[in-house]
């Protein structure tokens, strides 16, 4: 049974190319059975079984590959299409032309040797005169000669004088073999069908034409097989010390490790020196003889932290999972980057759809997971915590707290240079993702001790672990984007509401104390079904749009911003209390300015709980109209007012 090699093939529909079957399980079978009922056997190029359905690789592609038939049909998912083996029907093809012309070249030639004339001479031999121009002597053959006559009378040469059929069917006979004499007999037509045969095929590829590989001995102290070019150049060979030879002399590299196979092979067949014959790489690409083909570099990776306690790492899944789910989503694992599952959906992979679906084609995004449920600056693992610490096993954010062997910021660092490193060339580190507080309202935190400086303390330690991260990582700018608590927890529990209140207002105003960051509040009334203290599913599917938003606002975030007025200004009422609300600009903002005037009188400016918060209330009696009107702050002056809003 003849074998067919497949090289690397695309899997993507026919119908729609940017219908790529990524990561996914693909089915081969015979063209002939359209229904798909029975799987081929495949081999790997070594000639080991393969198994079928075959994975295909995060870019689409399927590894090379053995079957038994030049044309396969594959299946996956709703797709169906046809993969070819060209060097399979290429090998065919020079046989079936070799075939041909090895025919053809036999018709000629027997063509040739046919007679077309027949003389006698005189001496009586009959002469044939072949196609091909050539003559024959074919014998004597005229009759014996008569008796001479009477004195005078010149005797009879004999009663055969000229050839009969039966002597030039003996002499052709003689001359040519019985087949070709045969052939003429019989099958006049042979000489024009052979012409047109030999016309016919004269387009074809011959196994003699430039550019097909012939198989040729080279120095046998040397080479143990080679391929050469008609020419007589190399086309690949193998040498006798087991390496891989192709044209320009590049030989395989050296031996491989099996940690240094594993870290960039997929699949890899080795010489008995442990050198790289043929295998496909981790990147998706080919490599032969020491040289990749196949598909270009894979596109590189945005590298994003996702950083915190348990909002910014619980795992949800949803009832219906995510329509807009992207194969180009990765983790670190702490040892590798492996795929993002499309059915969790936790702050992270709901961030990286929303920014890979912002953002322009080629890049990949890497989630760096760094955060830990119930942890802060004020907890430790530590057994017996110093003064104003609180045991937590999941260890600490304070990275100033060395004594603590979980120390989260320093393997914050750690996990994000590895990942880098493993993320390789074109990789950046594009944001931080920061969400936690909850434990730092513990009690016995020092935070909860000194409720008067519960905002200035956690601030304060929020802003040395961006500023040292931003250092530790060598990215001056890197955008920070801070989250809040849910509301409903920031405002429950009468006897912690302060508490709690005061982180908020130090998340909230984080963007004025530092460049490059952003908060982002809410959504609201999202909270888990059975708890307040952690968002929803559905949440987290909200809010990580909500954090892409934030990233330009980061970006922008630069003392040389112009100022631009609050968005979205409006308000509501209850009785006679007016509830304020407004969203931060794509600019720097020091201070918000946010007036109301009522009954069309003066306006007076509101009193924020920080300069940039984004709420507030006042009273007005009810049914008296009011009119809301704001402008921003920054280092660079001061914006225009928004336009007035009524309520």
């Amino acid at each position: 049974m003849t074998d067919y090699f497949y090289d690397m093939d695309l899997v993507v529909d026919p119908l729609n190319p940017s219908n790529v079957v990524a990561n996914g399980l693909v089915s081969i079978y015979d063209p002939a059975d359209t229904a798909g009922v029975t799987l081929l056997a495949l081999k790997d190029p070594s000639g080991l079984p393969l198994p079928n359905p075959l994975p295909s690789n995060a870019n689409g592609f399927l590894p090379p590959r053995i079957a038994t038939v030049p044309q396969t049909m594959w299946k996956s998912g709703g797709f169906t299409g046809y993969f070819n083996s060209y060097k399979g029907l290429r090998d065919e093809s020079v046989a079936a032309v070799t075939a041909a012309q090895s025919a053809a070249n036999d018709a000629s030639a027997a063509a040739a040797q046919v007679v077309t004339t027949a003389t006698v001479d005189g001496a009586g031999a009959l002469v044939l005169t072949k196609a091909s121009g050539a003559t024959v002597n074919a014998g004597n053959v005229k009759g014996q000669k008569g008796d001479k006559g009477d004195k005078g009378d010149k005797g009879l040469d004999g009663s055969n004088v000229l050839p009969t059929e039966t002597a030039v069917q003996e002499a052709v006979e003689r001359a040519v073999g019985p087949a070709a004499a045969a052939a003429v007999a019989n099958n006049p037509s042979v000489v024009s069908n052979a012409a047109a045969l030999a016309q016919q095929s004269a387009g074809l590829l011959k196994a003699t034409d430039a550019g097909v590989v012939q198989n040729r001995p080279l120095s046998q102290d040397n080479y143990l097989s080679a391929e050469l070019s008609p020419s007589g150049k190399l086309l690949r060979g193998t040498r006798k010390d087991a390496t891989v030879e192709i044209p320009g002399g590049t030989r395989v590299a050296g031996a491989l490790t099996t940690s240094e196979l594993q870290d960039q092979y997929i699949h890899a067949v080795l010489t008995p020196s442990r050198k790289v014959l043929y295998g496909i790489r981790k990147s998706g690409q080919f490599e032969v003889g020491g040289s990749l083909i196949g598909p270009t570099a894979p596109d590189p990776y945005d590298v994003i932290i996702v950083a915190g306690q348990s909002n910014a790492t619980q795992i949800e899944t949803l009832p219906v999972p995510p329509q807009d789910a992207d194969s180009r989503i990765f983790k670190w694992s702490g040892a590798s980057i492996v795929p993002v599952s499309n059915t969790a959906t936790y702050l992270g992979s709901s961030f990286a759809r929303s920014y890979l679906q912002n953002s322009p084609p080629g890049r990949r995004v890497l989630l760096v997971d760094a955060a830990v449920g119930s942890t802060g600056f004020t907890s430790t693992s530590l057994a017996s915590p110093p003064t104003g610490y609180h045991t937590a096993a999941g260890g600490t954010w304070d990275r100033t707290l060395t004594s603590d062997p979980i120390n989260l910021y320093s393997q914050m660092i750690s996990k994000t240079q590895a990942a880098l490193a493993a993320a390789g060339a074109g990789a950046r580190l594009v944001a931080m993702l920061w969400v936690q507080g909850e434990e730092d309202t513990q009690v016995g935190s020092y935070l909860y001790n000194n409720p008067s400086g519960v905002q200035a303390a956690y601030a304060a330690k929020l802003d040395d672990l961006i500023s040292t991260a931003r250092t530790d990582l060598a990215v001056s700018t890197l955008p920070v984007l801070v989250g809040s608590m849910t509301p409903q927890f920031i405002l429950e529990f009468a006897t912690g509401s302060t508490l709690r209140e005061k982180v908020h207002f130090a998340h909230m105003d984080t963007p004025r104390r530092t460049p490059s960051t952003a908060f982002i509040y809410g959504p609201e009334d999202m909270e888990h079904y059975n708890d307040t203290i952690h968002f929803s599913a559905q949440a987290y599917k909200v809010r990580g749009p909500m954090f892409v938003e934030a990233l330009y606002r980061a970006k922008e975030n630069v003392a040389t911003a112009n100022p631009l007025p609050p968005l979205n200004l409006r308000g509501t009422r209850s009785g006679d209390t007016v509830t304020v609300k407004w969203d931060a600009p794509p600019s720097r903002a020091t201070a918000f300015t946010i007036e109301y005037s009522i009954s069309g009188g003066a306006w007076t400016a509101l009193s924020l709980v920080v300069p940039i918060a984004l709420s507030a209330t006042f009273t007005a009696t009810a049914g008296q109209p009011v009119r809301l009107r704001g402008k921003t702050t920054n280092e660079v002056g001061t914006s225009h007012y928004t336009r007035e809003v009524a309520i």
